[in-house]
């Protein structure tokens, strides 16, 4: 069953298996849920941007390390446009349909302050 995530959230009758009340289940034991997976780690110093992207970017289309790759590039091109974050998100989203993604593709990049001892190139800082 093919289920579009932007349409279940709000689906009642999708969010918990057949013959159970929804409103009885806690969010992690419906079946679809808007409650995030969220993990934490600790910032490198050369960690240049966060990428908040659908599963229709990552996995089969492209590795993380591709993901980055394409990130950096992006940025450095594009650092002097005032728009880096969101053609580097273009960017990415282009390279998941090149690469045949079959699922909804949805990218935001975000630009991180560089942090003390980082080796972030001088035109990539904000000032």
């Amino acid at each position: 069953h093919d289920l579009p995530m932007t349409r279940a959230f709000g689906n009642l009758r999708l969010k918990v298996a057949a013959g159970r009340d929804w409103t009885q289940e806690a969010a992690n034991a419906q079946v679809v849920t808007a409650l995030p997976d969220v993990s934490v780690f600790a910032r490198g110093p050369d960690d240049l941007a966060v990428v908040v992207a659908s599963d229709g970017l990552f996995g089969e289309v492209l590795s993380s390390e591709h993901v980055a790759e394409y990130t950096r590039a992006a940025l450095q091109e594009n650092a002097a446009t005032g728009d880096a974050e969101g053609m580097a998100a273009r960017r990415l989203v282009e390279r998941a349909i090149h690469h045949q993604s079959s699922d909804n593709v949805s990218v935001v990049v975000v630009s991180l302050e560089p942090s003390e001892g980082s080796a972030v190139p001088p035109q990539l800082r904000h000032t």
